[in-house]
């Protein structure tokens, strides 16, 4: 589910299981997508909104530490 703020948006996304565990896949999910990008597949105006997405993903060094704690 998206929300839309005033200046920002929130995605919620229900993963019915571990969220830690599928943020990770879902990391590597887009590693591998970015791997196969070549020239003749990517859109002409680049990917910068997904940059801006995956940008925001990623947790402060702290909070991503804090993360896999047991």
């Amino acid at each position: 589910m998206v929300q839309f703020n005033e200046k920002s948006y929130t995605i919620e996304v229900n993963t019915s299981g571990n969220p830690v565990e599928c943020w990770q896949e879902l990391q590597s999910e887009i590693a591998f997508l970015f791997g196969i990008i070549n020239q003749d597949n990517m859109r002409s105006d680049g990917f910068a909104h997904l940059a801006m997405l995956l940008d925001e993903l990623r947790p402060p060094w702290e909070v991503a530490r804090k993360m896999t704690d047991k």
